[in-house]
């Protein structure tokens, strides 16, 4: 969790665990009910929501950078798909 933004592989996560990556997506599988992608993203979008409310000048691309998201369209569109609103809307929606 600390190290949501950084650019992180599977292979990586799980060579710091000790585990192979095989054994890592099992465990993710098993305890999490999804993948080790899956849940970096779903971290990265709880990190955005709490930036978007926080840093309320901060822009979404920079925002979408310190989450780890290289691309601003695509980290808009993961946004979009977890939450179901736009970043910007999720902004708007929860700041008066």
């Amino acid at each position: 969790e600390q190290n949501c933004h950084a650019d992180l592989s599977v292979a990586e996560v799980a060579q710091a665990a000790g585990i192979s990556p095989s054994l890592l997506y099992r465990l993710f599988r098993e305890e999490a009910d999804c993948t080790p992608v899956e849940h970096l993203r779903a971290l990265r979008v709880a990190r955005a929501k709490r930036m978007l409310l926080e840093c309320s000048k901060m822009p979404i691309a920079e925002i979408a950078a310190a989450c780890g998201f290289s691309d601003t369209a695509y980290f808009c569109k993961v946004f979009r798909d977890a939450e179901h609103i736009t970043p910007g809307g999720f902004r708007r929606a929860y700041i008066s």
